[in-house]
């Protein structure tokens, strides 16, 4: 099925958009093609070039060091394997950096629980701990005073290591939210949450949707009809879903392909309008029933026509279905203000989760898949909220063991952010643990 170009449409700017749409695809199929002949080349290099150009980089090395007339260096000799009974921890390197944090006795905690007399220190005991602090890693030293009563002999008292994210762990927090951040955000209303479920049954989302009414967008997955069917969740389908059908139809009917595209384009411009004016809600209501909505009763009649000619199989036949088959959800987001023409931002906050996943490959259980979904929760809507995601993790695990379940409240991402706006405005209160700083020799 093709265009007749005799008889285009005369709305100039259906049509501009109609050639900026043919022109972006243009650029894209000449990119394309060279990128092909680089692969080619390749190919070819590979398959007719000679074999024998690979060469062992030490006998690189070592002609390169008799043309300058220097004696190539004797190999270094084998680490010596450090002594050890099998049992306990491996030092940390001695090159790191080393901080001290000393941890003493309250005064009232420097009597003898025994007699009452005043304890003497007699010395101290280091818990070493790994951290990191922005593209560095310390070893933090905790120096508990340790106390004794030289009257009775009988009392020692060591000052009590702070609460730790993990009890007798090596990591720091600085080190555990260092690990936490490159794994899950390196690679949205007021949070975004993610949920894991071990399959794609609709299950997974009745779960945990529960008792929400209201709106829901999403693209056309058949596991969430059941939700829809029970009328008390409204459907908002997805444009950026069924734009991605009509661009995937380019390569057999560009014509047609290109023409919807035009349609859709007209949708978005609408939208990013609203956005640069800053529209109130009710004000891009009534920006769509004006401008949006007539452009959606043509598209309709044209997707009509084109559904009579078009091959129900074919990649432009299925995108105008999916279009035709959404239709009544797709048109759902000019009754709000609030909804969006797609649902971009989850699919984007989605795509950490499939660049992590080509990195790290699975998640080892269930109960790991749920607590990545809680990590990505956290780190997502700190994203939101412009919260650094390693300060915030670094602070609330350092917190987390002593923290009040009643609080939690405050440990989430914008309330974290405002309560330390404040504390940042006004000056500390209480004294810090001594804090030393020293360099390897």
């Amino acid at each position: 099925m093709r265009v007749d170009l005799d008889k285009l449409p005369n709305d100039l700017a259906f049509l501009k958009q109609m050639v900026r749409e043919m022109a972006g695809a243009l650029q894209g199929l000449q990119a394309r093609n060279k990128q092909l002949e680089h692969e080619l080349a390749l190919l070819r290099r590979h398959q007719f070039g000679r074999k024998s150009e690979k060469v062992d980089s030490a006998q690189l090395l070592l002609a390169f060091e008799q043309l300058q007339g220097v004696e190539p260096p004797a190999p270094p000799p084998p680490p010596r394997r450090p002594t050890s009974n099998g049992h306990g921890r491996k030092p940390l390197p001695e090159d790191l950096p080393r901080e001290r944090v000393e941890h003493d006795l309250p005064p009232e905690g420097k009597r003898c629980g025994k007699c009452g007399a005043e304890l003497e220190k007699i010395g101290e005991e280091v818990t070493r701990q790994l951290d990191y602090v922005p593209a560095s890693f310390v070893v933090r030293e905790h120096a508990r005073a340790k106390y004794a009563c030289k009257s009775c002999e009988e009392s020692v008292v060591l000052a009590p290591l702070p609460p730790q994210p993990i009890e007798k762990g090596l990591p720091g927090a600085g080190l555990l939210a260092h690990v936490l951040v490159s794994k899950y955000a390196d690679r949205h209303h007021p949070f975004t949450v993610y949920d894991y479920t071990p399959s794609r049954k609709r299950d997974g989302p009745v779960r945990f949707l529960g008792d929400y009414k209201r709106y829901l967008q999403a693209d056309a997955f058949g596991g969430y009809d059941a939700i829809y069917a029970g009328k008390e969740v409204i459907e908002v389908a997805c444009w950026a879903h069924a734009r991605r059908k009509f661009h995937d139809a380019l390569t057999t009917d560009p014509e047609s392909g290109h023409a919807a595209l035009a349609y859709i384009g007209q949708l978005y411009a609408v939208e990013r309008e609203a956005r640069e004016k800053e529209l109130d809600t009710e004000a891009r209501r009534a920006l769509r029933d004006e401008r949006s909505r007539p452009m959606l009763e043509s598209f309709r009649r044209w997707l009509d026509a084109q559904a009579l000619a078009a091959l129900p199989q074919s990649p432009i036949g299925g995108a105008i279905g999916y279009a035709l088959g959404q239709w009544r959800a797709l048109n759902r987001y000019l009754d709000d203000g609030d909804l969006e023409i797609d649902n971009n931002p989850a699919e984007r906050a989605l795509r950490r989760v499939a660049i992590g996943r080509k990195n790290w490959l699975f998640a080892g259980s269930d109960a790991g898949g749920r607590r990545a979904a809680i990590i990505y929760s956290l780190i997502a809507t700190c994203t939101r909220h412009d919260v650094d995601p390693f300060a915030y993790l670094r602070d609330v695990l350092e917190r987390v063991a002593t923290h009040p379940s009643s609080g939690i409240a405050a440990l989430f991402p914008p309330n974290w952010k405002a309560a330390h706006e404040v504390l940042e405005a006004s000056s500390p209160t209480e004294p810090s643990p001594a804090v030393h700083q020293t360099a390897p020799p």
